[in-house]
């Protein structure tokens, strides 16, 4: 059975974590290992990862920006099969075994998503959940040799980087299955980053001329 590094980043996550890695260890028979960046974390982050899993690789960011995270863990992951989850989101029972089938069943497949749930922290009655729009990074289950044939995520942008990892994907040629199963729960809160008002979604405009770039030195 193949191992896999799961990659967590982590800011002043504390009331969510307990349930997280419990989804992680509801997953089965997996061999797997768990790499957290702290980015900063003032709560009992850390401490509670390391009560509920006591093997856990945890590194120190320096609260630079997801990106920056996110490439902290790159190095310090062992296996041959990468994956991530947001310290606040969960994964649903079977969703490794049905990512690891759907890559045996599609040989041609460098990794493949589930579909994603979003769900309220807090219950809002007669409120339904909106839609997850695109592909989320902890929905993804991919192979190491193919993530580093696209190489690690913008740093220079505090949003959309997996946004513009996913275009560089599609540049390098890589096939990503999509799986119908909803597997990946995105948990809504306050605090979500796409919710704040200092949020400046203009690095989307960055990572949308990135891709028109790309496209035009190729088509020259």
């Amino acid at each position: 059975m193949s191992k896999l590094t799961i990659m967590m980043p982590c800011y002043n996550a504390e009331p969510y974590l307990k349930d997280t890695i419990d989804s992680l260890k509801a997953q089965g028979d997996f061999p797997w290992e768990l790499v957290v960046v702290d980015d900063g974390s003032t709560d009992r982050s850390i401490a509670v990862i390391s009560e509920q899993l006591p093997q856990a690789k945890i590194l120190k960011g320096s609260h630079q920006g997801i990106g920056r995270a996110l490439n902290l863990a790159l190095p310090h992951a062992e296996s041959p099969y990468f994956a991530w989850i947001d310290a606040d989101d969960l994964w649903a029972p079977g969703k490794l075994k049905t990512q690891f089938q759907g890559l045996r069943d599609n040989p041609g497949w460098d990794g493949c998503f589930v579909s994603v749930e979003q769900f309220y922290h807090q219950p809002q009655p007669g409120s339904k959940p909106p839609a997850a729009d695109g592909k989320h990074r902890g929905a993804l289950l991919i192979k190491r040799e193919a993530f580093e044939r696209v190489g690690p995520f913008r740093e220079d942008i505090k949003i959309g980087e997996f946004v513009d990892w996913c275009a560089r994907a599609h540049t390098a040629g890589l096939h990503l299955g999509v799986l119908p199963q909803k597997l990946y729960r995105r948990r809504i809160h306050e605090t979500n980053t796409m919710k704040s008002d200092t949020t400046d979604k203009r690095d989307y405009l960055k990572v949308l001329k990135a891709h028109l770039d790309r496209k035009r030195r190729q088509g020259s």
